[in-house]
């Protein structure tokens, strides 16, 4: 009995000493966690701050890029007809105004052409301006006294015709007569033809269609005369803008081909820029 006191007692006392081990752990780490949560936290660093009005401004953004420079107006002057030069006015660097002679080409041929074109204008222009003046009803009763006085003429051949012939038959003319009678009444009646033909002309046409005709043949040659007088000033080269020369690639005496640039006149006063730039930067502009 008393051993399995002692045993007992001995289990005792390593129980309580346990709970006495436990208790100082859980003492300690309470000790040192209130250790901990009474230190103070840092304090975070003081940001200084600037105070400015509100302003509504634009924001520069420079983009740098190489860029190709153009002119504003550009012109590749061409001939519309095929001549030699004669002679320029101009060389590259000169600076010339819109509608100025630049150059000159061989136009002897086409002077001539329209020196003879604006004579058949004239010309064309007189006969109307005469037929525009003239009084038609004197003019068909002339063509009637003409006609009146064939037709006696011829019914007076014919008269003579027939006394010949009965003097012929007779024995009393010889024949030769009698063929010069015959000659004489066919140029008579020819004559009466020709007489008869023309009143009826005149009565058919009238004064309005006359005029017609030659309003026609005034408008045909004042069309032709036109354009001879467009083909001689298609040898004068002239600027169609303001600029400066930047190219003549021929001299004088060699043949200028229709189509073919002759001058080339650019207008510097602005200029284009054209550059390529990154796409982020684009999107930026």
């Amino acid at each position: 009995m008393n051993g399995h006191k002692i045993l007992t007692s001995g289990i005792l006392i390593r129980r309580d000493f346990r709970h006495v081990v436990s208790g100082t752990l859980v003492t300690a780490a309470w000790l040192l966690c209130a250790a901990c949560s009474s230190e103070k936290p840092p304090e975070p660093p003081t940001v200084s701050v600037q105070a400015a009005p509100v302003e509504k401004t634009a924001i520069q953004h420079v983009v740098e890029a190489q860029a190709i420079l153009f002119p504003l107006q550009q012109a590749a002057i061409v001939p519309k007809i095929s001549a030699p030069v004669q002679k320029f006015l101009v060389k590259r660097g000169s600076p010339v105004k819109q509608g100025q002679v630049l150059a000159v080409l061989e136009n002897r041929d086409l002077s001539a052409a329209a020196q003879d074109t604006e004579g058949a204008y004239k010309q064309a222009q007189a006969v109307y301006e005469t037929t525009t003046a003239a009084n038609l009803p004197e003019e068909i009763r002339k063509a009637e006294a003409d006609a009146q006085q064939a037709q006696q003429a011829l019914d007076a051949q014919e008269k003579v015709f027939q006394s010949r012939q009965q003097l012929f038959e007779q024995g009393a003319l010889p024949r030769k007569e009698l063929d010069q009678s015959r000659v004489d009444i066919t140029q008579a009646r020819n004559q009466s033809d020709i007489a008869k033909q023309h009143l009826e002309k005149l009565m058919a046409i009238g004064k309005e269609q006359e005029l017609k005709a030659a309003e026609g043949q005034r408008d045909s040659a004042a069309g032709k005369y036109r354009g001879a007088q467009a083909q001689l000033s298609y040898s004068e080269i002239r600027s169609p803008i303001n600029g400066v020369i930047t190219d003549r690639p021929l001299y004088p005496g060699e043949m200028a081909a229709a189509g073919t640039p002759l001058l080339t006149v650019m207008d510097i006063s602005s200029v284009i820029a054209k550059a390529h730039i990154p796409q982020d930067d684009a999107a930026a502009l």
